[in-house]
């Protein structure tokens, strides 16, 4: 998938924050998005990332957006 798509379901959630390794956004500590290749702008992986140091860090990977608007819609509803 492209970074542009990712890009465009990241930002309906807040302020999207994008350098050479893909793009990202934080919500309550939490950072979703979106890793490529250094410069490219095809996407490897779409993640999640939580926790405050190494030993609590928590990471999940998603193969699609509509696996990671799910993860994030839910952690929306739950935190409403």
């Amino acid at each position: 998938m492209k970074l542009t798509n990712a890009i465009k379901l990241l930002s309906q959630y807040g302020e999207v924050k994008q350098d050479e390794t893909g793009a990202r956004i934080e919500i309550d500590g939490w950072t979703y998005g979106a890793s490529t290749n250094w410069n490219e702008q095809e996407v490897l992986f779409l993640y999640c990332e939580c926790g405050t140091n190494t030993r609590d860090r928590h990471f999940y990977s998603y193969n699609t957006l509509k696996g990671l608007k799910d993860c994030m819609d839910r952690y929306i509803r739950a935190t409403a």
